[in-house]
C-alpha cells in the first residue's frame, strides 16, 4: 500500500506526478522516511494492496479513504503526505500491546480558557454490531472467489446488528480481512466522545497520529441531572 501510495504522488504517467512539476518537487512532498517505517508495518502484518485502479480518482481522497483498512491513516505531516499505522507499533512493525505511550498532557493548566468542547457519538454510533467483511480468494489458473468472514467481539452477547465491509477491490488475504474486523469493532467498543480544546503552541512536541491524554473537572451539561 506504501509502493501505491508513492507511484500515485510521484509518477508523472499514472499518477499525479505531473502536478508538482518534475520529479524533485514532487517527492520533496513525500516523507519517505515514514513511508518505510509503515511499510514495515503493512508487511509483518501482511497487509497489501491486490488490485487495480480502473478509473481516474482524486489520489488525496481515494487515499485516505483507503488507509483504514490497512489500519492506517493518511497524514500531512511538516507540508508531506506520508502514511502512518493507526495503531502503536513496535520497531519491528508488529502491533504493540504495551502501554500507549503519552506524548502530552493536557489539563486546565495549559488549555486556553472556554475553548474544551466535548461531543459524544450518536447512541447509533456507540451501537455494538458484528462485521462481515468481504474479501477475494484467488487460485491459480482460477477466476477469484468472493468470500466472507464474521468478526464479533468475545465479550459482546445477543443477536448484533450486522456491518457489512466491503474489500474485494484490494484484499486477498483472509488474514487481512479478519484484523480489519477486528479493528474496526475495537474503534466503535473505545471511542465514545471526541473533544476540542485550543492551547499554547510553547513547549509542544507532538505529531499526527501521537497520543495525548486530557484530564479536565469540566462536566457536560445534561437535563437529567436537574432535580
Amino acid at each position: 500500500f506504501t509502493d501505491l501510495t508513492y507511484y500515485l504522488l510521484t509518477n508523472r504517467k499514472g499518477g499525479a506526478g505531473q502536478l508538482f512539476g518534475n520529479a524533485t518537487d514532487g517527492e520533496a512532498l513525500i516523507d519517505k522516511t515514514q513511508l518505510a517505517t509503515t511499510s514495515k508495518f503493512l508487511r509483518f502484518n501482511k497487509l497489501f494492496f491486490n488490485g487495480a485502479l480502473a478509473s481516474s480518482v482524486n489520489a488525496r481522497s481515494y487515499l485516505s479513504e483507503l488507509a483504514p483498512n490497512f489500519l492506517c491513516d493518511f497524514i500531512l505531516l511538516n507540508g508531506k503526505l506520508s502514511l502512518k499505522p493507526a495503531v502503536p507499533v513496535e520497531d519491528s512493525g508488529q502491533i504493540s500491546l504495551g502501554a500507549v505511550e503519552i506524548k502530552q498532557l493536557f489539563t486546565t493548566g495549559n488549555i486556553l480558557e472556554d475553548t474544551f468542547k466535548i461531543e459524544y457519538l450518536e447512541a447509533a454510533e456507540r451501537t455494538a454490531f458484528k462485521a462481515v467483511v468481504r474479501y477475494r480468494e484467488e487460485k491459480k489458473n482460477h477466476l477469484p472467489l468472493e468470500r466472507t468472514v464474521t468478526v464479533r467481539r468475545s465479550g459482546d452477547k445477543g443477536d448484533l446488528a450486522i456491518e457489512t465491509f466491503d474489500l474485494t477491490g484490494f484484499c486477498t488475504s483472509r488474514d487481512h480481512a479478519e484484523l480489519v474486523g477486528k479493528y474496526f469493532l475495537t474503534l466503535r467498543h473505545h471511542i465514545k466522545h471526541t473533544c476540542s480544546f485550543q492551547t499554547t503552541p510553547y513547549g509542544l512536541d507532538l505529531a499526527p497520529g501521537d497520543y495525548i491524554r486530557v484530564t479536565t473537572e469540566s462536566s457536560p451539561y445534561n437535563a437529567a441531572n436537574n432535580g
